[in-house]
């Protein structure tokens, strides 16, 4: 088995190029299924809207003496090496470490990235078809 990183970022908003990354939460499993996390709350520049909150639960509160995205990100690069990637919807949350990426003139490996959120909807359909 290979190793593998599940991902999942929550932001202030659905763009990119326009919201904020508030937390970024990655969990490896090795080979020899040792688990190691990466998790990091992120102070933004801008406000955390109510409805935005409601959904993650993130408020200015829990994120104002948390570091800003520039200040860990090389970190959480490191952690991520190139190991594939699984998450719940992963091309919303990769879109956000591409556009940092860019931001921050850091490089991205080319990670294989496996969706959950495309895996259930294929089984919740098989599993409609059978029924």
């Amino acid at each position: 088995l290979p190793e593998l990183n599940f991902l999942d970022i929550e932001t202030t908003g659905l763009s990119p190029m326009v919201h904020e990354i508030l937390e970024i939460g990655i969990i490896k499993v090795d080979r020899e299924g040792t688990i190691s996390y990466f998790e990091q709350l992120v102070k933004p520049r801008g406000l955390i809207s109510e409805g935005n909150e409601r959904i993650h639960g993130i408020h200015a509160e829990l994120v104002k003496d948390a570091p800003y995205i520039e200040d860990i990100f090389s970190s959480c690069l490191h952690f991520l090496t190139d190991t594939p990637v699984v998450g719940h919807n992963i091309q919303f949350d990769c879109g956000f470490l591409l556009t940092q990426a860019i931001m921050q003139k850091k490089t991205l490996q080319s990670n294989d990235i496996f969706d959950t959120c495309l895996f259930s909807r294929q089984v919740a359909k098989k599993q409609k078809d059978i029924h």
